[in-house]
């Protein structure tokens, strides 16, 4: 019988021919395909971001390649698979190619671009100008305009019109204001704009254009606008005209020390004397030789003190009977008129900072167990009442010491003393167990002592003599059990 032999395909691989015979069934994979990217594109200089790239035929070893460097790539699923791109790659604007290989060097998606699109440009944002203030008729004079958002295409408008901007610095703008600008007295409005994609127009801010030299000094305008009554010392700055040398600032007739800035800014200090009740505050300049300013008025508010905030508080519990004691509260908005309540009563409280407060407690207040609430109240104006915090008063049926919360709590401290009366409500002759040989140990009349975390006893708190206390050593358990009912050994 001649047998034949059918070629039925031929693939060729380097210098190897494979050769099939007739009626085999070959399987040839599809390249993996990509039909989605997630993000399809980012702004230049966005940073490392994660790729997420759908599509099928990725299994079992699929590597994501951007502009044919393989990324560490991780299977999210059967058609889903990401990588992280590197801050890098993305720093400037183009594109790049994606493409999905399954790690043979051989299967590879067709690729897909991902765009890197150039960043939006900031929002310009004026802050201050200085000086405040040009005289009329001056020659070209330069603006030093103090602010964010400020980039190489930004352009400075004065009235509408754009001004030269000298230097390479971003940080603020030194603007030429040419002398045709300055011709007639009055006021000028700039702004900042930023050419897109992304931009935007700043805010406008005033430029007052002053008289010649010779006339009293001005305000134009302070900052803060207001202040609280009963505050503390702040800042003051002034801006205005005709500031020289010399200058000093005035707060309702009371000279302040005063730096001048230029001959259109100072600057002082306000003592928090000088406005301890509500109305309003008169700021007036004077300079040697020329006169006083008309007075520029500042309103003094009602002060508002904050709501209190109430963090936590030490300690949290106390035996029932305990003597008074100092409570410490920790927290937020504090004043000196913040006040501890105890269950809604006011008790005695101590300031020590905005964060921190002092309560005497007195042992009339801890007579009978129980929770008690306890908030902070600052009163009006402003001010409010914090959320509360629960104080535990324990009773006489609970181990009320460091390590023991409550009948059959768990022991966390060494050589923690139990006494027997806040464990049965009387005082009998009492024993400890010594864990580690389950033998007896006489101690003091009225206490039990634990001599390690990992033991535990059981107490008869009504037995009459060692013979019947029951002290069973559960080393593995540390937990104190409380019987408070048992009339004999046998529990």
């Amino acid at each position: 019988m001649r047998a034949r032999l059918l070629i039925s395909l031929l693939l060729v691989s380097g210098l190897f021919l494979y050769l099939f015979p007739a009626g085999a069934l070959v399987t040839v994979d599809a390249p993996p395909q990509i039909t989605l990217l997630a993000p399809a594109g980012v702004d230049a200089g966005t940073g490392a971001f994660t790729l997420n790239v759908s599509g099928t035929g990725f299994l079992p070893a699929p590597v994501i390649e951007w502009n044919g460097t393989p990324l560490l790539t991780d299977i999210v699923s059967e058609t889903v698979v990401s990588a992280v791109v590197p801050a890098e790659y993305t720093r400037s604007p183009g594109s790049a190619a994606i493409t999905v290989s399954r790690g043979d060097g051989v299967s590879r998606s067709a690729l897909v671009t991902f765009l890197i699109a150039p960043a939006p440009n900031p929002a310009p944002r004026i802050q201050s100008v200085s000086p405040g203030s040009l005289l009329v008729g001056s020659r070209d004079q330069v603006l030093l305009v103090n602010g964010s958002g400020f980039i190489r295409e930004s352009e400075f408008l004065w009235n509408g019109h754009p001004c030269e901007i000298k230097g390479e610095d971003f940080s603020s703008l030194s603007v030429v204001i040419p002398a045709a600008y300055l011709k007639n007295e009055g006021s000028a409005w700039v702004q900042v704009q930023n050419p897109g994609p992304g931009g935007g127009s700043s805010d406008v801010v005033r430029v007052i254009i002053l008289p010649l030299q010779g006339e009293l000094p001005v305000i134009t305008r302070i900052s803060p606008l207001t202040v609280a009554a009963g505050g503390p010392s702040f800042t003051l700055e002034v801006t205005g005209g005709y500031f020289t040398n010399g200058t000093v600032c005035l707060w309702n007739e009371t000279t302040l020390k005063t730096k001048v800035i230029d001959q259109g800014h100072i600057q002082t200090i306000v003592p928090a004397g000088l406005f301890p009740n509500p109305g309003t505050g008169l700021i007036q300049v004077f300079v040697p030789k020329k006169g006083l300013s008309a007075p520029f008025v500042m309103p003094v508010s009602v002060h508002q003190d904050p709501a209190p905030v109430f963090a936590n508080m030490t300690p949290v519990s106390v035996p029932v009977g305990s003597d008074g004691f100092t409570l410490t509260v920790n927290g937020e908005g504090f004043t000196e008129n913040t006040v501890l309540l105890w269950n809604a009563e006011a008790r005695s409280t101590r300031f020590k900072s905005p964060g921190r407060l002092f309560a005497a407690i007195p042992a009339s207040d801890l007579a009978l167990p129980g929770t008690v609430t306890i908030t902070l109240l600052n009163p009006p104006p402003g001010g409010g009442t914090s959320a509360g915090l629960g104080f535990q008063i324990i009773g006489s049926q609970t181990a009320a010491v460091a390590g023991v919360d409550t009948v059959n709590a768990s022991v966390s401290q060494v050589n923690t003393s139990v006494p027997m009366e806040n464990l049965g409500g009387v005082s009998v002759p009492v024993s400890s167990l010594d864990p580690f040989n389950n033998e007896y140990v006489e101690e003091d009349s009225g206490s039990a002592y634990l001599d390690t975390p990992a033991g535990a006893i059981s107490v008869n708190p009504f037995a009459q003599s060692e013979e019947d206390d029951e002290f069973v050593a559960m080393p593995s358990s540390g937990i104190i059990h409380l019987d408070p009912f048992v009339e004999s050994e046998e529990l």
